[in-house]
């Protein structure tokens, strides 16, 4: 399983970030926020790993999903972001597209979050691509939960010699 999706970030993961950067590019900042921005780890900005998590998860979902009987038209990355990579309009219309792909091939969620086609990434839809591509695997594991409890309920009540389809 992909690492774990984020869909918390916050306005204040964001100045975070801004507070950062204005410091290492100043030179004032101090040995552990160095540290802490090198990491590559914070939640306020959107980096490679980031777009390797999701580019993950659509793979992740897509193979469930064709296990299932399903088939989404999901166009992934097939070389990892690296630092040096700058994600294009572009590309991020393709993630969007691919995460509603996989929604769109088999029912509409509950709690879908809509996705927002408008040239700009922020936190908001970050977290908007993350959770909807978590609640999709929620949603398949209880297709999944189901589809086996009712495939028994059949093979015990035929065993009764009850048919039921």
């Amino acid at each position: 399983m992909p690492d774990k999706l984020i869909y918390d970030r916050t306005a204040a993961d964001v100045a975070r970030v801004n507070e950062l950067m204005r410091k290492v590019r100043a030179g004032s900042a101090t040995d552990a926020e160095r540290e802490e921005w090198l990491g590559g780890g914070m939640k306020g900005a959107w980096n490679a790993s980031d777009l390797n998590r999701i580019n993950d998860w659509l793979a992740y979902l897509t193979d469930f999903l064709e296990a299932q009987g399903y088939s989404a038209a999901v166009f992934l990355r097939h070389t990892p972001w690296t630092k040096a990579d700058f994600p294009t309009r572009n590309d991020i219309d393709r993630i969007r597209r691919n995460v509603e792909a996989l929604q769109n091939c088999f029912f509409a969620l509950p709690d879908w979050r809509e996705i927002v086609y408008n040239g700009t990434m922020n936190f908001d839809q970050a977290n908007v691509l993350e959770w909807d591509l978590g609640r999709i695997e929620i949603w398949l594991q209880e297709l999944v939960k189901a589809a086996s409890i009712r495939q028994a309920n059949t093979l015990f009540m035929q065993a009764g010699g009850v048919f039921n389809a």
